[in-house]
């Protein structure tokens, strides 16, 4: 049997829309830039004049865990979109929905996918 860790933490926040935004598109998705930027992001619109931000990182040191941090990470992103998008609503409008890590606890902990091997 192989282990195959997977170190993962994530974190997704509802924000309004800024005035200015254009909403003629679907979806804001930025990938990863390995092995230099690790991080990525979707950015989506729901109801009630919302976007859906989630920002993740497959080399997880730590969790987003502020409003700051989730700016931040999302400052590093390979394009500035989601961070256009989350950076003007205030603190206190931004709703938190999940800030976690693929094997829970307080932080980030390696996951193991165990695969089995058929040996011919």
């Amino acid at each position: 049997m192989t282990e195959v860790g997977v170190d993962l933490s994530y974190a997704t926040a509802m924000v309004p829309v800024p005035s200015n935004a254009t909403l003629d598109w679907k979806l804001v998705l930025t990938q990863p830039d390995p092995p230099d930027l690790a991080l990525h992001a979707f950015l989506v619109p729901t109801e009630g004049g919302r976007w859906m931000i989630a920002i993740a990182n497959h080399r997880a040191t730590a969790r987003l865990e502020t409003w700051d941090a989730f700016l931040e990470a999302s400052r590093s992103l390979t394009t500035p979109t989601v961070y256009n998008g989350s950076a003007a609503p205030s603190r206190s409008k931004a709703k938190w929905f999940v800030r976690s890590a693929l094997g829970g606890g307080a932080s980030p902990s390696r996951t193991a996918i165990r695969i089995r091997r058929r040996i011919p």
